[in-house]
């Protein structure tokens, strides 16, 4: 009840309310069909009526009685001051309700609320700013009681009891009426956050504050759910009603519930609610849904190898227990229900992994990625609902143990494209002092005075080209009002002289760059990206052109020192940056100097424009991490020598051992370069484990060859043209037994040589790296780090670098 001591209203009502006024509210509230049947009980009506004509004559004749009750009081002061007592009856002059009409108002309006007349009477000379904040706060604190959390919107209109508080409202400051705004739109939020909660549903966000203290008695309705929940699974489970599918259902929700308890509350409901077979069950639950989690997880952050080893130790008694639980009479369908829901995290990161590796052999192929994008979106989707809390490790932005294999190639194929290339010898570029061409006009391609073919740069040409431009003072990428800033169309601008343009504007037809003449004519009508044919691309969309289909165009992705590495050669160089919710940021690399902590020298348009800057400069040091590189590597940047193909071909055609291992020692040397190990180690492999090239595994059923020169299983991940089954000769227990095992297949003996390198890269065998060329430390160290199980590998290995070191 509010306290007495709530200041007493400065505005005194004059005129008192009258019998027809007190008529005219009461045929208001015989709108409601609610109000409408308890104040027709007042006059009397009989039970089941329901005829409105007759309802309304008995409300109005229960009115009258009380009218008439009250009227009779007016000729007795004696026995009104005893009915309402002084104090209700100076608080109801103040609204001028002290008179009978008035008086009976009040009466109707607690009969209504189920309240007290009296003590409803000394609530209206209260100040009505405290008053309505304070009922407000007691029917947040009644609808959580209640469980309401389905209202999200609550009015004094939609409850009887807040009856005698609809008609403040105007009367209420500015500063209330925001307080009271306030308080609704967080309460939405509460019952948002808590409602989803009772529904078993994962919350959108973080709890509320809780400004009146419903949570613990929105604990209680959760308990009560979940409380029902647990006692129809025990039911359906013990009956045999049970099904796997809607208790996998309820297992979701059941997590809900636990963790709005917490876990000691959640496991004394289940004591009390459950056998304990269900709790057993409910346990290994636990441990057998986090542990395919925690497996996947391995694959991520440690690559698929390390993650198999982990789960044939610590996994496989669980898939027992499975096992046998699903052959239970009773408790089969929860023993389903927990493994349909292992399965289903199981497939979802699966085609996650699945479709991060279509993704870079299509972006190491230079085929589009989009397909494998909206595959890898399609499980991360799954993921949000299966394993939400481990989105940081799947989410698009984490690296995962295979991108670092992946990108490990890539960067070894891009500086395969880049050996044999060398800056051109070229004249001193012209000097620029009209700039005329410039137009003002950004979405518009200009043709800029220095230009290049694709390819025939150097490091002279390349600062020219970036200079030329002007862009600290030219209008064309001068930030703009509203924070309009160019720095997209500096980088289209530049590309776009060097030959080699990447995308700005977009043929939406065909799906490719939309050439300069197109848009040129395009212009001649208006905005190009307004006729729907053509679409413009901001920093955001530029970034992601190069990640997913840039390579289609030559551009490959580097490290921050590769960029830099490659625009002091001349090659142009691209950093870019996507900002989800924003327009994202990119700029040139050009020439200069790799600071470790500040990133490459870049030129850039935008909040600010400089010609010469770092990274940390343009990007901001928070978010260099983020920053992705791009350097040109299309075809007019291909070694001169052989192909893959040709040494493929000459390797096929030799008919000695020692013809054989002379063709693919550059490769060998090569791979020393990129892994750290000794030449004649990759050398000795490739003969120990081909016989000299004489010997590779084939499919048992199709005879396909596999060109896989070191007995690589594909257990893991496939080769570059699949895998084949064939039999080899394991060391198990110290004895050789003969086993049907997969090997990757490959295209060539050149893509057999670049995986094994890969392989040896792996952090595993960096104990070998450590050896300084000692080639016996080396033989060692690859079987220690698990490469071969034969305990003589390591001699065999040296010995084979005996036979050759005599040619």
């Amino acid at each position: 009840m509010l306290d007495r001591g709530l200041a007493l209203t400065q505005t005194r009502v004059e005129r008192e309310l009258s019998a027809s006024q007190l008529m005219g509210r009461v045929g208001e509230w015989l709108g409601n069909n609610d109000f409408l049947h308890r104040l027709a009980e007042l006059g009397g009506a009989p039970e089941g009526l329901n005829n409105r004509v007759q309802l309304e004559a008995y409300a109005y004749k229960g009115v009258k009685e009380i009218l008439s009750d009250e009227l009779a009081l007016d000729r007795n002061s004696d026995a009104l001051r005893e009915r309402w007592g002084e104090d209700a009856l100076s608080a109801l002059e103040v609204r001028g309700l002290h008179g009978a009409a008035g008086r009976t108002f009040v009466r109707l309006e607690a009969i209504l609320s189920g309240r007290d007349a009296t003590g409803l009477a000394l609530e209206k000379a209260a100040d009505p700013n405290q008053l309505v904040l304070t009922r407000k706060e007691e029917q947040y604190l009644r609808l959580a009681q209640e469980g309401r959390f389905d209202v999200l919107d609550p009015q004094f209109g939609d409850d009887p009891y807040f009856l005698p508080y609809r008609d403040l409202w105007y009367e209420l400051s500015s500063e209330t009426r925001q307080a009271i705004i306030n308080g609704q739109k967080l309460w939405t939020k509460v019952a948002t956050y808590w409602g989803q909660v009772l529904n078993g549903q994962r919350p959108d966000g973080p709890q509320p504050v809780d400004w009146w203290g419903v949570r613990g008695a929105a604990l209680e309705h959760v308990e009560q759910r979940a409380h029902q929940e647990l006692a129809a699974l025990e039911q359906g489970l013990q009956s045999g009603q049970a099904s796997p599918d809607p208790i996998g259902e309820l297992l979701q929700r059941l997590d809900v519930y636990r963790k709005a308890l917490g876990a000691d509350r959640f496991d004394r409901l289940l004591e009390r609610v459950v056998s304990q077979e269900t709790r057993d069950l409910l346990q290994f639950r636990d441990e057998f849904v986090k542990g395919k989690k925690t497996y996947w997880h391995m694959v991520i952050a440690d690559g698929k190898e390390a993650a198999d080893r982990w789960d044939a130790e610590h996994y496989q008694p669980l898939r027992e227990y499975r096992d046998t639980m699903l052959k239970h009479p009773t408790f089969a369908p929860l023993a389903q229900a927990i493994q349909n829901e292992a399965v289903a995290i199981h497939n979802a990161y699966a085609d996650l992994w699945r479709a991060k590796e279509g993704w870079w052999q299509a972006y190491l192929n230079g085929e589009s990625t989009d397909k494998w994008a909206a595959q890898g979106q399609d499980a991360r989707e799954r993921l949000a609902r299966l394993d939400p809390e481990a989105a940081a490790l799947w989410g698009p932005e984490r690296t995962w143990h295979l991108d670092g294999e992946y990108r490990a190639e890539a960067e070894r194929r891009a500086r395969e494209r880049q050996q044999g290339w060398q800056p051109a010898l070229l004249p001193p570029p012209p000097r620029v002092t009209d700039r005329s061409w410039v137009k003002t006009d950004a979405a518009y391609p200009i043709q800029s005075l220095i230009q290049a073919e694709a390819g025939r740069w150097n490091r002279e040409w390349y600062e020219a080209i970036l200079d030329q431009f002007d862009v600290v003072n030219q209008e064309r990428y001068r930030p703009g009002r509203n924070q309009t800033t160019y720095c997209n169309i500096y980088v289209w601008d530049v590309t776009r002289a060097m030959g080699v343009e990447i995308a700005h504007w977009i043929n939406t037809e065909t799906g490719q760059i939309a050439r300069a003449d197109e848009i040129r004519e395009a212009y001649k009508r208006g905005y190009p990206g307004s006729t729907g044919k053509y679409r413009e691309l901001d920093a955001n969309g530029m970034t992601r052109w190069l990640r997913e289909q840039g390579q289609e165009y030559g551009w490959v992705r580097v490290t921050a020192e590769q960029a830099q590495a490659a625009a002091n050669l001349g090659i142009p160089a691209i950093a870019a940056l996507e900002k989800p919710g924003g327009i994202g940021h990119m700029a040139m690399v050009r020439p200069g100097e790799y600071h470790p902590t500040l990133g490459p020298t870049i030129a850039q348009a935008g909040s600010r424009n400089f010609t010469t800057g770092t990274a940390a400069e343009g990007f901001g040091q928070n978010n260099l991490h983020r920053v992705e590189y791009y350097i040109y590597q299309g075809p007019e940047m291909q070694p001169r020598g052989y192909s893959d193909q040709e040494i493929h071909q000459r390797y096929l055609a030799a008919t000695s051992d020692r013809e054989r291992f002379e063709i693919l020692k550059p490769l060998f040397l090569e791979a020393e370069r990129e892994s750290g190990i000794p030449w004649e180690i990759h050398a000795a492999q490739w003969a120990l484990e081909s016989n000299w090239g004489k010997a590779t595994p084939k499919d048992v059923e199709t005879g396909k060859e596999s060109y896989n020169m070191f007995g690589i299983k594909g257990t893991s991940k496939p080769g570059t043209n699949g895998v084949v089954m064939s039999w080899t000769w394991e060391e198990i227990d110290g004895r050789s037994v003969r086993v049907l095992a997969p090997f990757r297949a490959y295209n060539t003996v050149v893509d057999s040589i670049r995986d094994h390198t890969a392989v040896l890269n792996l952090p595993r065998y960096d104990a070998a790296r450590q050896c300084n060329g000692d080639l016996a430390c080396v033989a060692h160290a690859l079987r220690a780090g698990g490469y071969a199980t034969d305990s003589r590998y390591p001699q065999k290995l040296l010995d084979v670098i005996e036979t050759f070191k005599r040619w």
